[in-house]
């Protein structure tokens, strides 16, 4: 097997696509406390399975593969891919599944300057209280006592406060310092104009007929007018014709009808605009993955486009060995005080059982396109249903394993690592 240190960085703005879908006016299933509908909320940090995809990208660029759009290759090649990375996208249903020379991902995390690594701040950090250092975990009651959830225990006195809330953040465990979000990422707002649909036409026809119904008239209705038998016409014939109608029979009304005619037209080319959160990521800093694949397979630096709008990504590879676990587990040792024994999820982790002991943990929805390379690429593409997950940095408390479900761990989730204090 040979391991590899994959980094990559923006070249622009970028976004992620969340499972917060937006919709316009009237088709919105969020409240406004939420977000306005023609507001798309985006992630800053990929998805472990858009990752997952883009190194097999990779693998097949670096090995000698020429992509098609269209996804038609001879069986020679249809071969040669299957073999390199198989036949399927990886899937979140859990099914044991092989990616040919991919034996698996480690979990996102950051690299600033070059060196030192940035995780998701554990949630059980009591960070920002006085006299403490940068990293020190809830302590346990000895005591378990009754809830909704069973016999558990529960953080001591004064462990958590509700107004400050759990842990957030970055966390850097080569100098033992919080990293604040805004020091990583920068956000701002980017205006869009989503393209006209046969849909949108049909309903900007119906609610002009509906508005030229309005003005229609006794005399109009005498003169044998029936906005019926225009149906065929497009639009601008529709409306000149309405408007000869109105020169004949009802001319004081035309000035008013063009008033909400204009409206109604402003209404239309409003309720195609919407606003996306874009992001940047800070100089200092580039998402990584550390990539395990069979002896005989290069990894190349290069370009690829991923996220919302293909933002494009410099890729760098080296080969280094994952040591994720041994340096985040020792470093949160020393933090942690003997007798005191917590899990941290690097990645976001899928439970199939019910906890047990006191965790921390913040839930999140994950759609994800589905690739079948027997297909072509417009049958080929399909967006599966959602999955929970419980986020990177959420924590469980005791020595308990964590039921998770099987098959996530080559895409990098389900990563959980046992934490055993050894501070004095």
């Amino acid at each position: 097997m040979t391991e590899y240190l994959v980094t990559f960085k923006p070249l622009g703005d970028y976004s992620f696509g969340s499972d917060r879908r937006f919709s316009f006016a009237g088709r919105n299933n969020y409240s406004a406390d939420e977000y306005a509908p023609y507001f798309i909320r985006t992630n800053r940090v990929p998805e472990q399975s858009t990752v997952f995809g883009m190194i097999r990208y990779l693998i097949l660029v670096s090995n000698g593969i020429e992509l098609n759009q269209d996804f038609q290759y001879d069986g020679n090649t249809r071969n040669k891919i299957e073999a390199l990375i198989g036949e399927k996208s990886f899937s979140l249903n859990g099914s044991v599944q092989h990616f040919g020379k991919l034996e698996k991902i480690s979990p996102i995390f950051l690299l600033k300057n070059s060196e030192e690594i940035v995780i998701p701040n554990p949630f059980n950090n009591k960070q920002g209280k006085e006299g403490i250092e940068q990293f020190a975990p809830m302590i346990l009651e000895e005591i378990k006592v009754s809830t909704s959830f069973g016999e558990i225990s529960l953080p001591k006195s004064k462990e958590y406060n509700p107004k400050e809330g759990y842990g957030n953040g970055y966390y850097n465990i080569n100098i033992g310092c919080l990293e604040a979000i805004e020091d990583i990422f920068r956000t701002k707002v980017a205006t869009g104009v989503r393209r006209v649909t046969q849909n949108d036409l049909q309903n900007l026809k119906i609610n002009i007929r509906d508005l030229c119904e309005s003005f229609v008239n006794d005399a109009m209705k005498q003169g044998g007018s029936n906005l019926d038998s225009n149906s065929n016409l497009s639009l601008t014939e529709f409306i000149n014709d309405f408007m000869d109608l109105l020169d004949e029979h009802n001319k004081r009304e035309k000035n008013n009808f063009q008033e909400e005619l204009e409206k109604l037209s402003k209404n239309f080319d409003a309720d195609r605009l919407f606003k996306r959160e874009v992001h940047q990521l800070q100089k200092d800093y580039e998402f990584a993955v550390y990539v395990k694949v069979k002896d005989g397979i290069i990894l190349k630096d290069g370009i690829v486009p991923m996220g919302q709008k293909g933002t494009l990504f410099k890729v760098s590879v080296k080969e280094s060995k994952d040591n994720l676990e041994s340096k985040i587990t020792e470093h949160f040792q020393k933090q942690t005080p003997q007798g005191q024994t917590w899990q941290y999820c690097l990645s976001d982790v899928c439970l199939v059982d019910d906890v047990q002991n006191f965790a921390i943990l913040e839930e999140k929805l994950v759609r994800q396109l589905h690739t079948d390379l027997s297909k072509n690429r417009l049958k080929g593409l399909d967006l599966q249903g959602s999955s929970l997950l419980y986020k990177a940095g959420s924590v469980f408390y005791g020595d308990d394993a964590i039921s998770v479900k099987t098959g996530l761990e080559p895409a990098g989730y389900n990563t959980i690592y046992k934490i055993t204090g050894s501070k004095e």
